[in-house]
This record gives structure tokens, C-alpha cells and sequence, in this order.
């Protein structure tokens, strides 16, 4: 049995078909960076010219570079990256050269399949001898075959074209960037438009920001904000600014987006060719550029950051050690305090956002540097001050904070402190049974109330004298030794008996004395408190007792006139009586004249009071000027007989009258329960009369033992007088008649 063997394909036919596919991947290439070449060269000519006219910010350009790049790679990957990436198989290239070859018909495509079988050709039920002849066949034709021809010509001087234009693109862009003449502007052209910088094209007009050095500035929230722009070259006529609102990126907290229509507003011209821009109480982030004549400045971003602030200010004042307060908290929000001066004053208070410093400041001037330390929450930084008795003045305080960006409180907590000096101490006194009179040999009762603040140390009596015709004395202090007893104290009070008799003072004499009392004050030194001056001019016990008894005529007139007035009430109500016999209702005027009965009733009682403190007080400056005995008989007549008596009128029944005619007035009484209640004050108001004629009668008799115990007086003195006269004669014969 024969056996056939399939050969292969000549390899001069292997390696044209190898160097036909490079050729045609190298077509490819060719036409894939032509392109490229081109779109760069496209794209730069576009942006230099839009650039130049429009003059584009950066985002713009930032927009068109992102746009040449998205371009170019779709380019680069069409027509270069995919095409290259594309397998070329054997089957392919013979087709394309069998196609601009007709003579080779199908010859070489079949000797190509046939090779590749092997023999499998054969078992597939192939004749062997027409396969063998077929590949012979197909290796001969084509080794007369030239398998460059394989890419038309026309293809070829179309990526010739392509390429042609490349380069011509690209030697012109050299030629640009080397010429003198337009290096600058392509390198200007490349630092904005590929590198996104900042220069500028050369313009008549150049706009620059005095103070903004980058596109970001940011600016406290809530503040006015100026921005002055400095025009050169040709100043323009109107400078503007436009301005676009930002919003915050949902979800990338810090990061803002331009949002919402652009807004312009002319800048106020400065000057020559300066420009000003104020944006009032900033709220809001925005963007803004200026643009003046042929002249655009770069969009400048305006971020907004909070000025630091104090929260839960608290104050609290340890006052003087003397005082024996402790430290306590002053009222939050009150805004201005009064403090005692050398206490301490603790400051605390939280911050909005961490700190660079924190001051304590008066007016302009600052007093301390706060102490910050760390929040619980480490973002609210807590301040802590202390004001010592030295740096405690008066004046308005101020927490000044500085934040980490160099930015100071825009309204910083105030608070206002008056330093007030520990109040005297308080003193009253009060003459008990003593008037402006007084004999040598008085001894006069003070009443004395005493308070301070914190504690009062010492306490006294100040008097000086005047002799008649003569200057006031010296002034003497001694001390209230009973009162002082158990200081220092708050509260002191008592009774105080300042007997002149050790004084020797004579008949026309004047004392003027006080009461004082001293605190316990160590910081500005002790306060002394004064009562009133009660002045006092020394009288003979003939003189004391004549205006005794003149008061006592006085206040027994007024008694009489009293006692006038209880008869025209009891005449006044038995009128009532007869008007009305068995009438059912009381008139209004019979009503009207009862109401006013009734109210002349009460008021006899306290007429009544007021005559009995009289005669109390007549009685005690008897007794003070020792011109009776503490238990004498005035003590006993004038108490018992005058004093008690009136009192005990106007405590029962005085206001019982008053009582029944009040019963007596009212409307929706019986006829019978009033006539009852008229009749019961008609008899009340005769008894009282009865007793008030009692106790005058006793004045009366008071006031004549008075007159006869006066003219005895008088008459003593007279005699004494008289006695004194004739002793100084005797004297005087004896001294002549021993010596003449």
C-alpha cells in the first residue's frame, strides 16, 4: 500500500506573508498616531484661539483639556490600540493578496488549507494526489506573486496624506515654541490651557487683588468683607464683579459646588485706578472674579469659618475674708455686679472651637491670659480665670478669644464690675423721755439700734459741750461698755443711760452728743456709722418745770376739747333717736350722720393714746431730770390717775361705742334691734363722758399741785437768794470794819 505525504507551504510563501503582516500593522500604526497628531494639533489651535478671545478661567480650561484628553483616547484606541490589537491570520493576508491578484484565483488560499490539514486532508477522503498538487501549485504562483501589492495604493497615499499633515501639525508647533517671535505665547498657551496655571494672556487692561494671593480665601462668617482691585495699564471705566453662589456637596461635607444664577455689582472706583467691592454680612460661601476692560481675574472661592465664642459664661465672688462669706455664684445675665472691693472673682466659661489664646481684657487693656484646657467633648475647650483683690477694678470686662486661624471674637462676652466700699455700719438712736431742756443733773436715755453688713467691732458716744458765750469744745468719746459686750456682731441693740451730771454743766450750757459704731472692715479701713445729733441746752429745774407744766395745760385743754367732742357725739345720737321713733327704715342722712359718729368714735380713742404718751413722756423727764423720784408720787398720780385711765379708754370702751353705732348704721336691721342699738350708745357715750370729766378733773388737780410745788421752788430759791445776799453783806461789813 502506498503512502503519501502532505507537505507544507514553501517558506519563502511563510515569510512574505510575515512581512506582509508588519507592513500592514506599520499602515496602521502610521495612521493611528497621524490621527492623533492631528486631533493635538486641532485641539491646541482651537484652545489658543477661544483662550486668547474668550480669556477662559480655569475650570473652563480645565473643561476643554479634559475634553481633548477624552478625545484623544477614543482616537488612540479606534484607530491605533484596537486595529493593532487585531490579529491578522494567514487566511486574511491571502485572500487580500488573491484579491489584487485575479491570475492566482483561489490557488493559494487552497495550498494554504491544505498545508495546514496535513493529513488530515487525507483521512477526510481527499485524493492525495490532487492535494499534493494543489499545494505545488499554489507555492508555484505565488512565488511569482509580489504580496506588497496586497495594500492599494490609494490606501496608502490616504495614510501618506494623514501623516504628511501630522507632521506638518507638529513642526509647526515646534517651530512655534522655539520662534522668538511665539515662544511666549505657546508656552503662555501651555501653562494655562495644559497646566491649568495662572498667567495671563497680554491684555491693555491687568486687574490685581491687593490682598488675595491664591484662589481660596476665607473670611469670618457674618462679617462685612472688602476687596479693593488695583487696575494697570488702561484703567477701565467700570470695573465689575460677578458672582456666583456655592452650595455644599451632599455627602462630602466641606467640598461646594457653584449653584444658581451669576450676579454682578460694580465696584466703587478709589482713587486713580484702584476698585472697591464690599460684601456686607456674609452668610453664605460664593465664588467671584472681576472683570474690567479686556481683563479677567481668576474665580476667587470665598470659604466662611465662625468666629470663636464663649458659651456658659458663670462668675463666682469670694468676698473679703473679713466678711465670712464663702464663695458663691453670681446671678447668670445680670451683666453688671457690684463687688466689695479685695474679694476674688473665678471666671469660667466654654469655647465654640479650639484656641490659639484666650485673654481677659478690661476696656482696651488686657489683664490676664485665660486658662484653656481641654473639653470633655475635645472641641469646647474650657476657659478658667481668677481676678485677685489686686486686679479686681472697676470697669467692663471683656473674654477675647483667638481661634487657630489667627481670628478674634467678633462680640466677646462682657460683663461690668462696680467695686463698692463696705457700707457704714448703721446707727440709730432714739431720746426716751428727754426733750431739747435738761437740767445739770439729768441723765438721759438713748435708745440705740445698731447694724452692719458683717460684723460690727466697737461701739461709742460722742458729745461736745458749749459754754454760754463761749466756742464748742473738743469732742469726747467713751465708750457704750454694756453694748459692747460679745463683739463683733451684726446686730446690737439696746438702751443706753448718758447721765451729764459728772459734766458739771452750767444753766445755759448747750450738749450736742451722737451714738457711733465701727465695722470690722479691713481692706479699705473700719467704717464708722453716726446716729443723728440730738442737741440739748441745760435749764434750771424752775424753767424745766414751768414748760412741764405748760405741756401739761396743753394736753389737758386738748382733753377738754375731747371731751366736747364724745358730748356733741352722744348729742348727735340721741338726735338720731327722736327723728326716728318707731321708723321701720334709717334715712340716708340719719345713716350718713351715723356712719361719721362712728368714725369720730375711733378716732377719740387714738386721740386718747396720743394724750396719755403726753403725759408718759412728761412724767419720764420729770424723772430724768431728777426733778421727781423714779417711784414718787408724780410716778404713781400721773400713771395711775391720768396715764392708765386714757388707756384704758381707748383700748375697751371707746372702740365698743364705736361698735354699737357701727351695728346701729347698718340697713337690714329691725326697727327694735336698732332702736337697742342707739340706746346702748347713747349710755356707752354718757359713761365715757362721765369718766373722761374723771380723769380732767384729776389734771386739774395735777396741774395746781404742779403751780403750788413750782411756787415753793421758786419761793426756796428766792430765799436761798436772799440768804446768799445776806451772807455776802455780813461778809462784806466785817471785811470793812476789820480793815477801815
Amino acid at each position: 500500500m502506498t503512502t503519501f505525504t502532505i507537505p507544507s507551504l514553501s517558506p519563502t510563501i511563510t515569510r512574505r506573508l510575515s512581512a506582509l503582516r508588519r507592513r500592514v500593522r506599520m499602515w496602521f500604526a502610521l495612521s493611528g498616531l497621524s490621527l492623533c497628531i492631528l486631533l493635538i494639533g486641532a485641539w491646541a489651535t482651537l484652545s489658543l484661539g477661544m483662550d486668547y478671545w474668550w480669556r477662559w478661567d480655569r475650570q473652563q480650561r480645565g473643561i476643554i483639556l479634559a475634553s481633548g484628553i477624552l478625545a484623544l483616547l477614543a482616537v488612540a484606541w479606534r484607530q491605533l490600540i484596537r486595529p493593532l490589537m487585531q490579529p491578522l491570520s494567514d487566511d486574511a493576508l491571502v485572500l487580500r493578496v488573491e484579491a489584487t491578484h485575479p491570475q492566482l484565483g483561489q490557488r493559494l488560499i487552497n495550498a494554504l488549507q491544505f498545508s495546514r490539514l496535513g493529513q488530515a486532508a487525507l483521512t477526510a477522503g481527499a485524493s492525495p494526489m490532487m492535494v499534493i498538487e494543489t499545494i505545488r501549485q499554489g507555492s508555484l504562483a505565488a512565488e511569482n506573486t509580489r504580496f506588497g501589492n496586497a495594500l492599494s495604493r490609494a490606501f496608502r497615499k490616504s495614510i501618506l496624506q494623514q501623516a504628511g499633515a501630522a507632521a506638518v501639525f507638529a513642526a509647526v508647533i515646534i517651530v512655534a515654541f522655539v520662534t522668538p517671535a511665539s515662544a511666549g505665547a505657546m508656552r503662555l498657551w501651555f501653562d494655562r490651557n495644559v497646566l491649568l496655571g495662572d498667567a495671563q494672556w497680554p491684555q491693555r487692561t491687568q486687574l490685581r487683588f491687593d490682598e488675595i494671593t491664591g484662589p481660596d480665601v476665607t473670611i469670618p462668617r457674618g462679617d462685612d468683607w472688602q476687596v479693593v482691585v488695583e487696575a494697570q495699564g488702561v484703567v477701565p471705566r467700570t470695573v465689575t464683579a460677578e458672582i456666583r453662589p456655592l452650595k455644599e456637596i451632599a455627602g462630602r461635607p466641606g467640598e461646594f459646588a457653584p449653584q444658581g444664577p451669576l450676579g454682578e455689582e460694580e465696584l466703587t472706583q478709589v482713587g486713580v485706578d484702584s476698585f472697591r467691592a464690599l460684601f456686607r454680612n456674609v452668610l453664605t460661601p460664593f465664588q467671584f472674579r472681576v472683570v474690567g476692560g479686556d481683563a479677567k481675574t481668576q474665580w476667587i472661592t470665598v470659604q466662611l469659618v465662625d468666629r470663636p465664642e464663649t458659651r456658659d459664661l458663670s462668675l463666682a465672688y469670694q468676698p473679703p475674708a473679713y466678711t465670712g462669706q464663702e464663695l458663691a455664684p453670681l446671678p447668670a445675665a445680670q451683666g453688671s455686679y457690684d463687688l466689695l472691693g479685695g474679694g476674688t472673682l473665678q471666671i469660667q466659661a466654654v469655647a465654640s472651637k479650639p484656641l490659639r489664646a484666650a485673654s481677659l481684657r478690661r476696656g482696651d487693656d488686657e489683664v490676664m491670659p485665660m486658662t484653656i484646657t481641654p473639653g470633655d467633648d475635645g472641641e469646647h475647650p474650657r476657659l478658667s480665670a481668677t481676678l485677685d483683690s489686686g486686679h479686681l477694678k472697676p470697669g467692663v470686662y471683656s473674654l477675647m478669644l483667638v481661634d487657630a486661624q489667627g481670628l478674634e471674637s467678633r462680640r466677646p462676652d462682657r460683663f461690668t464690675l462696680r467695686i463698692v466700699g463696705d457700707r457704714k455700719p448703721e446707727v440709730r438712736g432714739k431720746l426716751m423721755g428727754i426733750s431739747g431742756w435738761v437740767t445739770a443733773n439729768a441723765t438721759i436715755p438713748i435708745d440705740i439700734r445698731m447694724s452692719d453688713d458683717f460684723g460690727i467691732t466697737a461701739t461709742g458716744l460722742s458729745y461736745q459741750t458749749a459754754m454760754p458765750g463761749a466756742e464748742k469744745g473738743p469732742a469726747v468719746e467713751e465708750p457704750l461698755v454694756e453694748l459692747s459686750r460679745n463683739l463683733p456682731q451684726r446686730q446690737v441693740s439696746g438702751g443706753y443711760r448718758f447721765d451729764i451730771t459728772p459734766l458739771k454743766l452750767p444753766v445755759g450750757a448747750t450738749l450736742a452728743f451722737h451714738v457711733h459704731a465701727t465695722d470690722n472692715d479691713i481692706v479699705t479701713g473700719p467704717q464708722r456709722g453716726v446716729s443723728n445729733t440730738f442737741p440739748v441746752t441745760i435749764v434750771t429745774p424752775e424753767e424745766l418745770r414751768t414748760e412741764l407744766l405748760r405741756r401739761e395745760q396743753e394736753q389737758r385743754q386738748e382733753f377738754e376739747r375731747l371731751i366736747k367732742d364724745q358730748e356733741d357725739l352722744l348729742t348727735d345720737v340721741r338726735a338720731v333717736m327722736v327723728s326716728l321713733g318707731d321708723a321701720a327704715e334709717l334715712p340716708p342722712a340719719q345713716r350718713q350722720l351715723l356712719v361719721r359718729a362712728e368714725k369720730r368714735q375711733r378716732l377719740a380713742g387714738d386721740r386718747c393714746v396720743t394724750i396719755a404718751g403726753h403725759f408718759a413722756s412728761i412724767l419720764a423727764e420729770l424723772i430724768n431730770n431728777k426733778l421727781e423720784e423714779p417711784d414718787g408720787t408724780a410716778k404713781r398720780r400721773i400713771e395711775e390717775s391720768i396715764v392708765a385711765p386714757l388707756q384704758g379708754l381707748a383700748g375697751g370702751p371707746i372702740p365698743q361705742a364705736a361698735d354699737v353705732l357701727d351695728v346701729a348704721r347698718k340697713p337690714n336691721i329691725s326697727a327694735e334691734l336698732r332702736t337697742k342699738a342707739l340706746n346702748e350708745a347713747a349710755e356707752r357715750q354718757q359713761k365715757l363722758v362721765a369718766e373722761m370729766r374723771q380723769i380732767a378733773r384729776f389734771m386739774e388737780k395735777w396741774e395746781g399741785y404742779q403751780e403750788a410745788i413750782n411756787l415753793l421752788h421758786e419761793i426756796l430759791k428766792a430765799q436761798g437768794d436772799v440768804n446768799a445776799a445776806t451772807l455776802r453783806e455780813l461778809e462784806r461789813t466785817i471785811e470793812t470794819g476789820i480793815f477801815d
